[in-house]
């Protein structure tokens, strides 16, 4: 009887539940359905099969907010009434409806100052509400990242894509003045260590927002005047693939998309790129030291291509393009110094901001790899010699140089792989047969926390993705290469590439099923790490 009754409770919540979602649009492209707050719950581009996850917390969107200058952050609450969604503020007025517009999601949007003094707040805008909050393997990859976002003086574009490959862009046709990221505050480790949380929840489109904002950005936007009504209009649309990005986005603002195919160029390499959108009035290139410089411009079906001649002062040149709406955009590109300028730089920043005897963290002395890599190219630079008398100093302050093992944070094995890297650069550089072997005590260890699967490990973490280790191993394979023919050499060396080759194997095989150290998301080392490693290898 008792389970009866809780059959039918859950049947009636399901049932109020599905009957207070209301569905807006429903043709054979677009289906969007709303929940009872009016928040989005379901958006599908059926064509693409895309379905964008909404959140259902407080970043649920889209929905305007409010921070005041005193820190107080409010969400009105929505009511639809024939189509639209209204909300109210204090003195602040707010519309919003959203319409199917050829394959697109359309929202239309206003904010209406109705009373006696300006409105200035810390900022006012949407709650995007797009499911960004990776936490859990396999579930993060129907999620949509944040991938870019840009704010331009007369308009916003951008695009999410989830891990596996789908894509979202994003643009409006009015000024935002900001964008800006979610975090919730979800409480991470043990007293004293007690973290907030690094994952993503969504994005917020901040169309007013107090200044000084970057200098690209719209500078008026950080006040509504008495009587004054602001709408803007944002476009979401699914891209079947990272082609179609520059010429949907054009579309969706109107307004120019400069697509450059490099971001950073060697003085010797000609410099070409593409302005998409139609009715372009101006095309201007300015050097670093403020410059016009003339493009050559060849008119192409609504994509003019531009070409430089001469780019040859180092340093960062902006690209503007204007059409005739007066859609402004920008885009930037640098001029590279020769590369030795570069690391003789960071060799220089190895003194100037020392290395330190952590012996948890490997971010404080790092540098010394930056030190003896650079010396193999540049054997008479100064600094080298004084990393080395440094070096020298904290290496027994981190390490015990006996037992090849840290002496503080062990479980931190990145330290040791990093360690090994450095000391086979410096036995690179001198030829010192005792760094390499110190190197290879090292290995030792590191091989010693290889768990059965094949990742390196500290308790269960994995940790072949931090901050590569099985790189820096990688590194003394090739050390040891010339030495092969020497005592004991090419034991050491099967033995080391067989673990590597494991670790290899193990992360080739969990793709993007990876747990790296601290709070659990889909992040920057178990893509990179991962995939730089399996290069190497």
């Amino acid at each position: 009887m008792n389970r009866a009754i809780l059959l039918l409770l859950i049947f009636c919540v399901s049932a109020v539940n599905h009957e207070a979602q209301k569905t807006i649009i429903d043709n054979d492209e677009l289906k969007l359905v709303l929940d009872e707050k009016n928040m989005i719950r379901e958006l599908v581009f059926k064509e693409q099969d895309q379905n964008i996850s909404f959140l259902e917390n407080e970043f649920a969107g889209f929905s305007w907010y409010i921070a005041e200058k005193d820190g107080e952050i409010a969400n009105p609450p929505s009511i639809l009434e024939n189509d639209k969604i209204r909300a109210v503020y204090k003195d602040l007025k707010f519309e919003t409806e959203y319409t199917y517009d050829r394959g697109r999601l359309k929202i239309s949007t206003s904010v209406t100052n109705n009373g006696n003094l300006p409105c200035q707040p810390e900022k006012l805008g949407l709650r995007a509400g797009i499911n960004a909050y990776m936490e859990s393997y396999p579930e993060w990859l129907d999620n949509y990242f944040p991938t870019m976002l840009r704010c331009e003086r007369t308009h916003l574009w951008g695009y999410f894509m989830n891990p596996d490959g789908q894509i979202l862009t994003i643009a409006t046709r009015e000024p935002v003045a900001s964008w800006s990221m979610e975090y919730p505050k979800t409480i991470w480790g043990e007293y004293p260590y007690i973290f907030y949380g690094h994952r993503i929840a969504s994005v917020n489109l901040d169309i007013f927002n107090t200044l000084p904002l970057p200098e690209r950005h719209p500078q008026d936007m950080w006040q509504l005047q008495p009587g004054e009504t602001r709408q803007f209009h944002i476009f979401l649309q699914a891209a079947h693939n990272i082609e179609d990005i520059p010429g949907q986005l054009s579309a969706n603002s109107d307004a120019p998309y400069i697509d450059v195919p490099r971001t950073a160029y060697d003085k010797s390499i000609p410099v070409t790129l593409s302005v998409i959108g139609s009715k372009i009035k101006s095309i201007d290139v300015i050097s670093p030291s403020g410059h016009l410089i003339e493009p050559h411009i060849e008119d192409k079906s609504g994509k003019v291509h531009c070409s430089l001649k001469q780019v040859t002062e180092p340093g960062l040149y902006t690209i503007r393009a204007e059409n005739s709406r007066g859609m402004i955009s920008e885009a930037s590109f640098s001029v590279l110094k020769p590369y030795s300028w570069y690391m003789q730089k960071a060799m220089k920043a190895v003194i100037d901001y020392p290395q330190k005897a952590s012996t948890s963290h490997l971010e404080c002395w790092y540098g010394f790899h930056t030190a003896f890599a650079g010396g193999k190219h540049f054997p008479g630079n100064e600094y080298v010699k004084m990393a080395d008398a440094h070096f020298r100093d904290v290496y027994p302050l981190i390490f015990d140089t006996v037992h090849f093992e840290p002496l503080g944070s062990k479980w931190r094995i990145c330290n040791v792989g990093s360690w090994i890297g450095i000391l086979v650069d410096r036995y690179e550089l001198s030829g010192n047969r005792n760094d390499l072997d110190h190197a290879l005590g090292f290995a030792d260890y590191l091989l010693n926390t290889q768990s059965a699967d094949g990742v390196y490990r500290a308790g269960n973490a994995h940790y072949t993705s931090v901050i590569y280790p099985a790189k820096n191993l990688m590194e003394l394979l090739e050390a040891m290469k010339p030495l092969l023919d020497k005592p004991g050499i090419r034991n050491s060396y099967d033995k080391i590439f067989r673990s590597v080759q494991r670790a290899m194997d193990e992360l080739a095989q969990s793709k993007g099923d990876i747990a790296t150290e601290g709070q659990l998301t889909f992040e920057d080392a178990m893509i990179s790490c991962s995939d730089l490693q399996l290069f190497a290898f």
